[in-house]
């Protein structure tokens, strides 16, 4: 696994633009609409905030700003304190993220944080995700060119995309030479013949016709009997 690789599936500034509206607008986190948690940011800062974020929103508060920041993070995380506010000039980071933030584009941003995480979580598996999105890429015009595809492929395409891959691969490599291929109506008159002589038959029910009908208790049968009222119903399992 390629971690430096992988670690060029992330837009920064997707990512900060998801925060900073989150953090303008906490109730975006709870919406079913959005799906978000901590995988889908991979720097250390950037994790931190999402978490903070997230842990406030849920205890309602309407607006998250600095100030909520710091008395969160001081009394409840002082390592992600620590991360944010020293020797990252963290203050200054999170101002200018809740200002920078742009809520009339945080569909867009927010499907790109998603999007490069499953790409990520499709490397970290093994697979090949080039035709998707190539982060090597140096042509200028062609990074472009990606960029535009990748922005109007939906998370479902993507994910259609590389599993038709994988498909193709395992059905290269599943397909045993040795195994035999048979149609199920093959030799059926020789297995009818077959079991006149010798019918498959298991222990006696109790009614005749039943027999007849199921060749008695087979293993792997269920058989539902019904009867007149106040005569009784129920199911009879044979595994």
């Amino acid at each position: 696994m390629n971690k430096g690789l992988i670690k060029r599936y992330y837009d920064t500034r997707s990512a900060c633009q998801v925060l900073g509206t989150l953090m303008r607008n906490p109730r975006k986190i709870k919406s079913k609409e959005y799906s978000l948690d901590q995988e889908d940011f991979i720097s250390g800062l950037h994790q931190t905030i999402f978490t903070c974020v997230y842990n406030l929103a849920i205890q309602g508060v309407k607006e998250i700003k600095l100030n909520e920041i710091e008395t969160y993070l001081s009394t409840t995380d002082p390592i992600g304190y620590k991360r944010v506010f020293e020797g990252n000039d963290g203050a200054k980071w999170i101002l200018d993220v809740i200002k920078d933030a742009n809520e009339a584009n945080f569909e867009h941003h927010y499907n790109v944080v998603r999007k490069m995480a499953l790409l990520r979580n499709y490397l970290q598996q093994g697979v090949d995700v080039k035709e998707i999105l190539d982060m090597t890429e140096i042509d200028p015009k062609m990074i472009q060119k990606q960029r535009e595809i990748f922005n109007n492929t939906s998370i479902d395409d993507i994910i259609k995309e590389l599993d038709k891959k994988n498909l193709k691969a395992k059905k290269r490599f599943a397909i045993n030479s040795n195994t035999s291929r048979r149609k199920a109506g093959d030799n059926a008159f020789e297995l009818r013949e077959q079991m006149k002589e010798s019918p498959s038959y298991g222990f006696n029910l109790e009614s005749g016709y039943l027999n007849s009908i199921t060749r008695g208790c087979v293993g792997g049968k269920v058989l539902l009997e019904t009867r007149d009222t106040g005569m009784g119903r129920g199911f009879l399992y044979i595994l």
